[in-house]
């Protein structure tokens, strides 16, 4: 047998079945679509992904299977997406108007936006299955919830913010980084609502009613034209 029968034979011997063509590539999924080009979701942890809301009716099935969005926003329908199921929770940022509307957590209540923090991190550390936490862009609402659930499961709070940061990056608008609005900075700090009730600001008191003078008592007038005796109060 000839040296190049020997290589043949080793490469494919007789009687060797042919090798089954490799299975198409399957094509790329086309991006999401947003409200702005700059807008982003980001992955922050396993199996956690923060950002802006898409655009409603994108097929979001590309984060896997079991799949639930938290929409934090007060402006908007509760959207649908494919492949997801959502949770809309309206809740307020005005962070961008401090002066005339001091930051503060509106929308939904404190109690609420616990119980939210609380099921994603179920479903993140103990279900292992794929969330999304979204709002406007990706900066305030969502790292909130998506932070608070950290820091509930034991996470450093400083450790959470640098690592949400480092995922997001800067704002696109120039707002800076993430959990800019204090409110929400200092839920997810202490990981509750206590810290975050000094911040807030208060109702003003009631005001007092005004006092009024208590009249006193009518005496007799003296009659200094008798003498001491006295005349009785007119009735």
């Amino acid at each position: 047998m000839s040296d190049r029968s020997r290589r043949q034979f080793r490469i494919n011997p007789p009687g060797a079945a042919a090798a089954a063509p490799a299975a198409p590539a399957a094509p790329p999924l086309p991006p999401l679509r947003f409200m702005d080009p700059r807008m982003t979701i980001t992955q922050v942890f396993p199996n956690l992904w923060v950002g802006a809301m898409p655009v409603a009716g994108e097929d979001l099935s590309r984060y896997g299977e079991g799949l639930r969005v938290y929409v934090m926003r007060d402006e908007v329908e509760t959207p649908v997406f494919g492949g997801a199921k959502v949770v809309h929770i309206p809740l307020v940022d005005n962070v961008t108007d401090p002066v005339t509307t001091p930051p503060t957590v509106r929308g939904a209540t404190l109690p609420e936006l616990l119980a939210i923090a609380r099921e994603v991190g179920d479903r993140v550390f103990d279900k292992k299955l794929p969330t999304i936490v979204c709002c406007a862009w990706g900066y305030n609402r969502s790292p909130l919830i998506a932070g608070w659930s950290m820091v509930l499961r034991k996470r450093n709070p400083a450790a959470v913010i640098a690592a949400i940061n480092a995922a997001r990056g800067p704002h696109p608008m120039g707002y800076g980084q993430v959990l800019n609005n204090p409110s929400f900075r200092a839920i997810v700090i202490g990981a509750g609502p206590a810290p975050v009730a000094a911040a807030m600001p208060k109702p003003a008191a009631p005001e007092a009613p005004a006092a009024t003078a208590t009249p006193a008592p009518a005496t007799p007038a003296e009659d200094v034209t008798a003498g001491s005796r006295p005349v009785p109060p007119r009735t």
